[in-house]
């Protein structure tokens, strides 16, 4: 691969070497240099996948995909984007156009075969999940970093002998399933007297001792379940209700031991409407919706804007609720938005969005 600009020179050697988030950070501020490089955005879709970052992956892929039709390698990697994302009609309708570019499409071909293999829909989620995509995807050499190989016939080696061990391999089967900690002494043993508080005068929502003992119990399931949004949800139907002071330190302790998510792990889909509808149940949760931005400002190193939910297609608009930006982005007014935000209360009741990640989607 021949390269002359030495932007792209410098981003090439991060590729290689697998520091995807220098790419990312490198050539993002330069996006008004190279609008029509391809290079510029390949470089920048496959740094954002191997990143994590499905939706900057993809505004990326198709962009180069927009500026060289012929290209076979962004193709690939949307179709593994789309396959991150559990859309394997979108995957399928990938490799079908690289086999109208290329009939000899290998890793098309392969994509197509293995997913017309599979019958069963758990078989098919299993392997959604597993996300062992590599094989559909180029092999260009100067896409592995030059340590893997040694690391990987390392990890083999020491693989071969902790398998090898008849006493270790139970307990690796064991501990394969991912767990978290258990928490269940946070709805146990809750006298019957310190489930609500009589004399609150401030609580949004009244609930009954059951329905106390119920949202206690569904944020642990949920917790157990790596369903962090729906536990801080009901944390926030506990700590905004007649509960007592115990029940909401109890869920309050639960409450720091959730994560944040990122576009692809966020598993629940709370609409505007959920939001504007119960704004204190939201507060603190993340959202990810689509739309378009305008009175975009800069204030004390942040960007603010208002956030156009719903009108993506410019056809339906839901609400517009602001939103601050504190991270160097760019974003440009002619596409619309995709947008990952954690719900913020202001001015009681008045919703915000603050920013968790953000880009254009570029069809």
């Amino acid at each position: 691969m021949k390269i002359y600009n030495k932007t792209l020179k410098k981003a090439y050697k991060y590729l290689k070497s697998g520091h995807y988030g220098k790419v990312i950070s490198h050539l993002e501020p330069k996006v008004p240099l190279f609008i029509e490089n391809y290079h510029f955005y390949y470089f920048l879709g496959t740094s954002c996948y191997y990143s994590g970052d499905m939706g900057g992956a993809e505004t990326y892929l198709k962009r180069a995909i927009q500026v060289n039709r012929k290209s076979e390698d962004p193709r690939l990697f949307l179709a593994a984007v789309y396959l991150k994302k559990k859309d394997t009609t979108e995957a399928v309708r990938i490799w079908l156009g690289l086999l109208d570019l290329n009939s000899s499409q290998k890793k098309a071909k392969k994509g197509l075969n293995k997913i017309r293999k599979i019958s069963d829909q758990d078989v098919l989620n299993s392997f959604l999940d597993a996300g062992h995509f590599a094989p559909l995807l180029p092999r260009t050499k100067s896409l592995i970093p030059f340590w893997f190989l040694p690391l990987f016939l390392a990890f083999i080696i020491m693989a071969g002998l902790y398998l090898s061990s008849s006493f270790w391999l139970p307990q690796m089967i064991r501990f394969q399933k991912p767990q978290r900690e258990n928490l269940i002494f946070l709805y146990k043993d809750i006298p019957s007297e310190e489930l609500q508080n009589e004399s609150s005068t401030d609580a949004k929502y009244l609930l009954t001792e059951k329905e106390i003992k119920n949202s206690l119990k569904d944020s642990q399931n949920y917790f157990n379940d790596f369903h962090d949004n729906e536990a801080r949800r009901e944390i926030n139907r506990i700590n905004y209700s007649n509960a007592g002071e115990q029940v909401k330190l109890k869920a309050n302790l639960l409450e720091g031991y959730l994560k944040d998510p990122d576009m692809i792990s966020l598993k629940s889909a709370f609409t505007y409407k959920d939001v504007t509808t119960s704004p204190y149940l939201y507060e603190n949760c993340f959202v990810l919706w689509k739309g378009r931005f305008t009175n975009l400002t800069y204030v004390n190193d942040q960007i603010e804007f208002d956030f156009l939910v719903g009108y993506e297609k410019s056809q339906i608009l839901e609400g517009i609720l602001p939103v601050i930006v504190q991270f160097p982005v760019n974003l440009d007014p002619i596409y619309p938005l995709e947008l990952l935000a954690k719900v913020e209360i202001i001015n009681d009741s008045t919703i915000r969005l603050q920013a968790v990640a953000v880009h254009n989607i570029i069809e």
